[in-house]
């Protein structure tokens, strides 16, 4: 099917319908079907079109000893008639795959970057497929009593092994969380043991990869310590005290050899020529002093002195093709407990050399653990079934089975025992489903009742499709996030909505409703698209391969409305904006052909409140070819948006949204667009992302080709431009599809870069930056295939304030009007009279004064009684002047209040009237206005006679003052002091009702005609206003 990673390649049609295996196996297998034939009958197919089912014949796709390829054929009541082996992976061509995956786990920055100019500030990952291969561990790794549980995943899907790894614990009430997350690496991972080799009550973890690698983590921080490289493959790997002297060493086999390595150094200590095998264990199995090393191979089973070297047992027939060891009879030595790949498991006494006693299982077996389960120091041999079946427990000493817990998914991987919880009773918790082409997932179970208490959902990624904002109206803004798929690519994709600073999980979706995401969800928006003054979020996706665009309440999370579905085309890429001057918000979607019955590829407008087509282009110039990005800006100053949207990697199209004329269209490699004022002149240019990691630069308003820049590899997915670090210069960010970058947007000079996020980095385009905890500085939020991320700048940024308003100002008062100036046709005043500039300026609205001892005011057509008004500012030169917003304006601006800041940390109330001119109300220096060039987050509350003034969730000041009331306009202002060219910039302008009556209304809101602005001049006796 379709990747993400490059160019499309594009199979024949899947269309997916649920068969239900009673007591066997859950897949969605899928319809084959073209426009040509769609008459005749449609055998149904599995995920990458392996037969399932024909009339009344069923087959099923396994995987047997994680080698063979099998075909199962099933009567109509799901019994196995017959069993075949194939040549080939049914799952081979999942989805998602990765072609560019790096080569080792640590981030890599590039040569002259700063490190620290980002850092990673949160997570969120998923637990991937094939759970467990790798091995599983439940230890105390950090030393705060808790116990972790260490295990790795599959990012890609399918019958991958594990490429990444993570640590999983009890989060409370029944909840358990993936706490950390290594990045993907480009070994798979053979093995992961857990020790603690150094003494010093903090475990190590140790990830071998099958090409050699050994990583090193420490378990307290969770940064790699060290690394080697071992032989050149590895199968197994296993940590103890070998030799008997306190020391470990980390012991490594290829399959035939063995090497012993010093835990500390990572020396060779001594190595086996012979003697490897498919499992490898330590303990100490015989009546010498010394432990012995475990290897089974298919025709052999080795037991070498850890401290001769000597081999003392070559077991002919084999151990098995899994092993464990224990003291299972409470004798004082290790018993080898080893499992066939089928049918049996067997204990060895190596003492005397002897099998000691056999267990029939009904079943292939999956995984196999020997453990103590019940806390009485006599560990106990545990099982899973390779197919369904259950978890088993069996007492090593009387070969009775004392529990077993039913597997609700396929085949286990590996199994481990702890008290994970804190409840005193020991859980089991095992990984399940990589053995066929369903779910996966982790499930912990209580051992005394038998019941599972948890599992984890299973997503797919990529979880690129992010946005931020104030997506449920409380004050605080919220990560909102959709999977691509869920369960496997076998359900649809999951919305997660997270609180932007605690990251507290506030909301997660079930099912999409009303329809069935076969191809995935591509694009996500955070945005008011009826005018309603409710924000809603809006998902660009499909039912089945029938484009459609659905539409969420952001407080409610109910689905509010959708559009119509386009046959054969899902949706791709979305943009949100006013763009025919109406006055109302419309939704632009771009389509990507699923299937030959599909019209074409176009552009799509919906109205927002309706969600009906108001707008179709006629069909872009491709075939199979989709819609990657689009970008709605005034790029030539028309005062119309122009819709510019990219067919990946072929063209670039540009339609005027009023008139719908096309503006122009250019072959280029496209994909990731952005729309920015790169030389600081009057004219903006589209900046182009393209397949071989250029960016080309056009002119707005002629889209000719001005410059370009190589700030890339491969297919730039995602481009934006913002002052990260809020220093005065803005940044470029640039992701490909495993790594993001960040670049002066002058110089282009590479300022910081982290590699190995697997693929689909910003995929669509979905990068975000925005100061989610009021510390000055903005976080950038991004996915990739496999994990959501955070990132915080270390660089310019105030003092962190975690707190949150008082809960007058969090108690979901509905957003009457929300201004981000993505859209320079919103209402304000755009012009220039030589003493002051007002315009919009790369999604930020700008007022430029070149006077001293000037002041500007702007505002748009919104007016309100009591409010509650909220901008982002900052003061691009950080000169000595003073801005801030505006409330109580009367229509001819006669009279006004204002709350306005310094640089240098002050604040100022004041009121204003043409009749008595300025009259201070208060001022203070206050330790929450950030300094400098710093972004500060102010807000007034006006409710009748009370004023209330914050800076970054703080009250600066409260006072009462009467002397204007009533239904007033609302604004920005800037003061300059003695210096000229005062270049301050407002965002996220936003007015909220101050007594949060969901039936306030706007005394007047007008966005198709631009707002007013007054300025003037103050005198030096006025000294009021100067600092």
């Amino acid at each position: 099917m379709k990747r993400f990673n490059d160019l499309r390649t594009r199979p024949t049609l899947f269309i997916f319908v649920v068969v239900l295996f009673l007591g066997f196996l859950v897949t969605n297998p899928r319809i084959m079907v073209t426009a040509v034939y769609a008459q005749e009958p449609r055998p149904e197919h599995e995920e990458q079109g392996n037969v399932v089912r024909r009339g009344d014949q069923r087959f099923n796709y396994l995987l047997r000893d994680g080698q063979q390829n099998l075909r199962v054929e099933l009567d109509t009541q799901d019994h196995v008639v017959s069993t075949q082996t194939v040549s080939e992976s049914p799952s081979e061509a999942k989805r998602i795959r990765a072609t560019d995956t790096p080569s080792g786990p640590s981030s890599t920055l590039v040569t002259g970057s700063d490190p620290s100019l980002l850092d990673l500030e949160w997570k969120y990952g998923l637990f991937g497929s094939g759970i467990g291969l790798s091995r599983m561990s439940v230890f105390d790794i950090d030393n705060d009593d808790s116990l972790e549980m260490i295990m790795g995943g599959s990012a890609g899907g399918g019958f991958g092994a594990d490429d990444f790894w993570y640590v999983v614990e009890h989060t409370g009430s029944d909840q358990y969380d993936q706490v950390w997350s290594s990045e993907q690496y480009g070994a798979s991972i053979a093995r992961i043991a857990v020790a603690d080799t150094d003494h010093n009550q903090i475990g190590e973890i140790y990830v071998g990869l099958s090409n050699g690698t050994i990583y090193v983590y420490d378990g307290l921080t969770l940064e790699e310590t060290g690394s080697f490289s071992a032989a050149g493959s590895l199968v197994a790997l296993v940590v103890a005290d070998v030799e008997h002297d306190g020391s470990q060493e980390i012991v490594v086999t290829d399959g035939s050899k063995i090497y012993v390595y010093a835990a500390d150094s990572f020396a060779l200590e001594w190595a086996a020529t012979a003697y490897g095998g498919s499992d490898i264990a330590v303990a100490n199995v015989d009546a010498d002093a010394a432990p012995e090393i475990v290897t089974t191979t298919s025709g052999h089973g080795y037991v070498i002195d850890g401290l001769s070297h000597n081999l003392e047992w070559d077991y002919v027939g084999s151990f098995g093709s899994k092993i464990q060891l224990g003291d299972i009879d409470s004798d004082g030595m290790a018993e080898i407990v080893g499992a066939a790949s089928w049918y049996k498991i067997t204990a060895f006494d190596v003492d005397i050399k002897t099998p000691k006693w056999e267990i029939a299982t009904s079943l292939d077996i999956g995984a196999l653990r020997v453990a103590d389960t019940d806390g009485d120091n006599v560990p106990e041999v545990l099982y899973g079934d390779g197919q369904w079946g259950s978890i088993h427990c069996f007492d090593g000493a009387t070969k009775t089975q004392r529990w077993a817990i039913k597997n609700p998914d396929h085949g286990v991987t590996d199994i481990a025992v702890g008290d994970v919880n804190h409840d005193n009773v020991m859980e089991v918790l095992w990984g399940a489903g990589a053995t066929s082409t369903g779910e996966d997932h982790l499930h912990i179970a209580d051992i005394v009742t038998g019941s599972i208490e948890w599992q984890n959902i299973h997503l797919d990624g990529p979880l690129s499709a992010v946005d931020v904002g104030d997506v449920d109206d409380d004050g605080q803004d919220e990560i909102v996030m959709v999977s691509y798929e869920s369960n496997n690519g076998y359900d649809d994709g999951i919305i997660h909505i997270f609180d932007a600073t605690t990251h507290a999980l506030e909301w997660r979706s079930t099912d999409l409703p009303n329809i069935h995401a076969w191809t995935g969800v591509k694009s996500l928006k955070i945005s008011d698209v009826d005018d309603d003054g409710d924000t809603e979020f809006v998902i660009a996706t499909a039912h089945l391969y029938d484009g459609l665009i659905q539409i969420y309440n952001g407080k409610t999370h109910a689905l509010e409305r959708q559009s119509p579905t386009y046959n054969g085309a899902s949706f791709t890429a979305l943009g949100i904006a006013d763009v025919d001057n109406d006055g109302e918000t419309e939704i632009v979607v771009g389509q990507d052909r699923e299937h030959t019955g599909a019209a074409g590829v176009y552009l799509i407008v919906f109205d927002g409140a309706t969600a009906t087509e108001e707008w179709k282009s006629v069909g872009l110039d491709t075939y199979w070819g989709y819609v990657y990005d689009i970008e709605l800006a005034d790029v030539d100053n028309d005062t119309h948006i122009e819709l510019i949207a990219s067919l990946a990697g072929s063209k670039v199209y540009i339609y005027d949204g009023v008139t719908h004329q096309l503006d122009g269209i250019k072959d280029i490699s496209a994909y990731a667009l952005e729309t920015f004022n790169v030389d600081a002149d009057s004219q903006t240019e589209i900046l182009v992302g393209t397949g071989s990691g250029v960016v080309e630069v056009y002119n707005g308003a002629t889209f000719e080709f001005e410059t370009e820049f190589k700030l890339g590899n491969g297919a730039i997915l995602g481009l934006l431009v913002d002052d990260v670090d809020q220093d005065g210069q803005y940044e470029w960010l640039i992701s490909e599809a495993g790594n993001l970058s960040i670049y002066n947007g002058v110089t282009k000079a590479l300022l910081w870069r982290k590699d190995n996020f697997g693929q689909s980095t910003g995929y669509f385009n979905h990068l975000n930056s925005r100061d989610l905890d009021f510390d000055g500085t903005k976080e950038v939020v991004l996915g990739s295939s496999f994990a959501l991320y955070q990132f915080g700048s270390n660089l310019n940024q105030s003092p962190r304030l975690l707190v949150y308003l008082p809960s007058i100002l969090r108690n979901h008062c509905t957003s009457l009007y929300t201004d981000n100036f993505e859209n320079p046709a919103s209402g304000w005043y755009v012009g220039d009279n030589g003493n002051v500039r007002f315009e919009y300026l790369n999604d930020e609205y700008r007022l430029l004064i070149r006077n001293p001892r000037w002041w500007a005011g702007a505002r748009p057509n919104v007016a309100i009684e009591n409010a509650i008004v909220t901008v982002d500012v900052r003061n691009v030169t950080g000169e000595p002047s003073s801005y801030g917003l505006q409330f109580g304006i009367a229509n001819n601006w006669s009279q006004f209040y204002s709350f306005e800041i310094t640089p240098d940390g002050y604040y100022n109330l004041f009121r204003y009237s043409s009749n008595s001119g300025w009259t201070l109300l208060a001022r203070d220096v206050s330790p929450h206005i950030y300094l400098g060039q710093a972004t500060n987050r102010l807000r007034i509350v006006r409710s009748g006679s009370q004023i209330s003034a914050y800076a970054n969730g703080q009250l600066l000041k409260s006072l009462s003052d009467s002397t204007f009331t009533g239904t007033r306009y609302l604004g920005v202002i800037v003061t300059s002091f003695d210096e000229p060219d005062i270049d301050v910039r407002f965002d996220n302008f936003t007015v909220d009702s101050a007594t949060c009556d969901r039936g306030t209304t706007l005394y007047q809101v007008s966005t198709s005609e631009a707002g007013t602005q007054r300025e003037g001049s103050w005198k030096s006796d006025q000294n009021l206003k100067n600092k």
